[in-house]
């Protein structure tokens, strides 16, 4: 959370300046997983980068026939926002590889459970969650597009198996509301300036 805040105003000497340690991090911890997810979203990151880069006002490319030319400041924009979403990934990357899958949903069960208040089942939440990443752990890793409809459409197999979740949620302790008390004050720190 705090890294989405972090990027989402920062300018790019900023942006380089967190991804050093990240990418240092990266390197060492789990590289193979922050490149798959970058391949997986490509087709999501060319798209941005080529929204940015035609639809952002500015000094044209010379080069280009006027009405296909890009601009310099929407490729400029779009690039920063690619390294922001990759640095996005890279610290999504980073979370998976140090939690469980019941560590990082217990997390965010706690951290939702003040929503009760206004009537949101945090609970609910979590399950779908986990129901999520069971499924895409059970995918098949490429089939084509038609097999997958197919299999969509034909009838179940087997019957499928209830899943109960359990998790582990760890008591709430005072080092916990300083820790959020203080990100919460790093995030408006942020946000101010």
């Amino acid at each position: 959370m705090l890294m989405a805040i972090a990027v989402a105003d920062s300018d790019l000497a900023q942006l380089l300046l967190l991804a050093a340690p990240v990418a240092v991090w990266l390197y060492f911890g789990s590289w193979p997983r922050f490149v798959s997810m970058l391949r997986r979203s490509r087709l999501l990151l060319l798209s941005l980068l080529l929204i940015y880069a035609w639809t952002t006002p500015g000094e044209y490319l010379p080069g280009w026939p006027l009405w296909l030319a890009p601009s310099y400041e929407g490729l400029a924009a779009g690039g920063l926002q690619l390294l922001r979403l990759a640095l996005m990934l890279a610290a999504l990357s980073l979370l998976l590889q140090t939690t469980s899958r019941e560590q990082f949903i217990a997390g965010l069960l706690q951290l939702a459970s003040p929503l009760r208040f206004i009537g949101l089942d945090p609970q609910r939440f979590a399950a779908r969650l986990w129901l999520t990443l069971h499924y895409l752990e059970q995918m098949p890793p490429r089939q084509s597009l038609q097999l997958a409809f197919a299999q969509l459409q034909a009838p179940p197999s087997e019957p499928q198996s209830l899943h109960t979740i359990h998790l582990q949620l760890a008591p709430w302790r005072k080092t916990d509301t300083v820790l959020l008390l203080l990100g919460v004050i790093l995030t408006a720190l942020v946000c101010v300036l």
